[in-house]
């Protein structure tokens, strides 16, 4: 009986004016950075970053996700605040996805690992404690205002719902985005030292570039185009969203709870 109760509960809640709402702006907020929080750590390796060097930024990336917390936090004390540094924080993720964007570009224009300046090995750290940074300001913001609309009288049940649905939104851009990585992305099967005066021409580069006897080459990543269509969708949904969140700030507990 009581399990039913609380599901019921929960379900009132779902109906809610400004709970669907707010699912709706949880479940689009994250496309606009979708190929930059799920590709570029892999797009680092494939250029030859070492996976050991990506690791060994975690102790500094641990440092940061302790220290924003006490720095944003006692500028977001009210449900308006917390909205307010969620949508101006959307630009800087986006900024954090160009910096990351012009480090790949750099990256590629290497020949070779071994002959990465050392300025560029500063720049990767760089990028990604700004990427980090930026993220971490967006969630605890967001959790900061679940807290602040989420009803007492359910316990967690409520803060556990939003969650979900905060969770959700994050993860389904990511899957799509990878997903159509590899499909958006267009290689060429060009000749190599080793593949002689050999004719390519209707050589493709499918199936891991095993059909290919010379070198396979891309020249259109998929990255690049993502981080572009992901780009505009951020500035679109800066436009259409801009005042719901604001104006859901504004709401009263009283607007966020059933009868």
């Amino acid at each position: 009986g009581e399990v039913r109760k609380l599901y019921g509960e929960l379900w009132s809640i779902t109906k809610l004016k400004p709970i669907r709402w707010l699912v709706l702006i949880l479940f689009t907020i994250k496309v606009p950075f979708a190929v930059t929080d799920g590709a570029t750590s892999l797009k680092l390796v494939e250029y030859g970053v070492n996976k050991e060097e990506l690791a060994a930024l975690a102790p500094l990336l641990v440092v940061l996700g302790l220290l924003t917390p006490i720095i944003i936090g006692p500028y977001i004390k009210t449900g308006k605040r917390s909205l307010s540094v969620i949508l101006w924080v959307m630009p800087l993720r986006m900024l954090a996805g160009l910096v990351y964007q012009v480090t790949l570009v750099l990256i590629r224009s290497v020949p070779s690992r071994s002959e990465f300046p050392a300025w560029l090995h500063i720049l990767i750290a760089f990028a990604t404690s700004f990427h980090a940074i930026a993220m971490n300001i967006q969630f605890i913001a967001c959790m900061c205002f679940f807290a602040q609309i989420s009803d007492p009288a359910i316990g967690g049940t409520y803060m556990t719902l939003l969650n979900t649905f905060n969770n959700l939104g994050s993860k389904w851009p990511i899957s799509v985005c990878l997903w159509l990585l590899d499909m958006m992305t267009t290689k060429e099967c060009r000749a190599s030292a080793d593949s002689g005066a050999l004719n390519l021409a209707g050589m493709t580069c499918d199936a891991g570039g095993e059909a290919c006897p010379g070198t396979c080459v891309t020249t259109v990543d998929g990255y690049d185009t993502q981080f572009m269509l992901c780009t505009v969708v951020g500035f679109v949904w800066l436009i259409l969203f801009r005042k719901k969140v604001m104006e859901l700030g504004t709401l009263g507990q009283s607007a966020w709870r059933i009868q």
